[in-house]
């Protein structure tokens, strides 16, 4: 007993300093210039690589090998990290970092839209879920590309059609990414309980876990986007594919929750 109770305090500290040092990293500890300071400590959390290229780098999508998932969590992103700060990544066109003010709201949505779920049964709680993640995934992507203080693709005279288009087929995959890694991460080995433990976390579990996925995966795509410009106004041929496949991963997504949870369900009744 005295082992288990030990395991769980572990992976609860763990999970606490790991969070911790995540606020620190995302909030406080960005700069023009990157010190060693920046570089253990993005190196200690998960996706700090993405974070070290928006950060630091200008969104650079040199070497994007080091995107493999090993270099994406803690302690193995110190490489990469290290390579960073070395200078030789080089630098993207990004005139902003990745990420944005806006994701305060897409946490809001989520927590919000999870809580509405809970008091309904399928197929009710399945759609104001799915509508739910959509909208939080969606609604930063919309005003970065749209609003009036951005406007990315103003001076490209592109189809604001075509741009909706592409957006829209982009959040999808961002949700069905979002749903593989949330149901699929704690079956691994080492690293699952950490994120286990992350999950079911009351009141708030579920929403950390989106968040956790939703910011680097939201700034992947900003620094996709915005390094290549004039490809993302322009190109009809991506607004196409990206529609089509972000259509079918939203539907994607809501078929893999409802399995997953049925499948929860029926482990519980055995």
């Amino acid at each position: 007993m005295s082992e288990t109770v030990s395991d769980i305090l572990i992976q609860n500290s763990v999970v606490v300093i790991v969070f911790i040092l995540s606020l620190l990293s995302i909030f406080f500890l960005r700069g023009k210039s990157m010190g060693w300071h920046n570089a253990i400590v993005n190196g200690l959390i998960p996706f700090g690589d993405v974070l070290t290229r928006t950060q630091f780098l200008d969104g650079s999508m040199k070497d994007l090998w080091t995107l493999f998932p090993i270099f994406q969590l803690p302690i193995g992103g110190l490489i990469p990290a290290f390579i960073a700060k070395s200078g030789k990544l080089g630098k993207g066109k990004l005139k902003q970092t990745g990420y944005d003010i806006f994701i305060i709201f897409s946490i809001l949505i989520k927590y919000l839209s999870s809580s509405m779920s809970e008091k309904y049964i399928f197929p009710n709680k399945l759609l104001i879920r799915m509508f739910g993640n959509f909208s939080a995934i969606y609604f930063p992507i919309m005003i970065r590309v749209f609003s009036s203080r951005c406007e990315l693709c103003e001076k490209y005279k592109s189809s604001k059609f075509m741009v909706f288009v592409k957006s829209i087929g982009q959040a999808g995959i961002m949700q069905l990414a979002i749903t593989i890694l949330t149901y699929g991460l704690p079956y691994l080995p080492f690293i699952g309980p950490y994120f286990k433990k992350l999950y079911e976390m009351p009141v708030v579990g579920d929403t950390l876990a989106f968040s956790l996925f939703f910011l680097p995966l939201y700034t992947l795509l900003n620094m996709y986007n915005e390094n290549d410009l004039k490809n993302y106004c322009r190109n009809k041929n991506d607004a196409i594919i990206f529609a089509v496949v972000g259509f079918i991963g939203m539907f994607l997504s809501g078929g893999i929750s409802k399995i997953i949870e049925f499948s929860s369900k029926q482990q519980e009744l055995e």
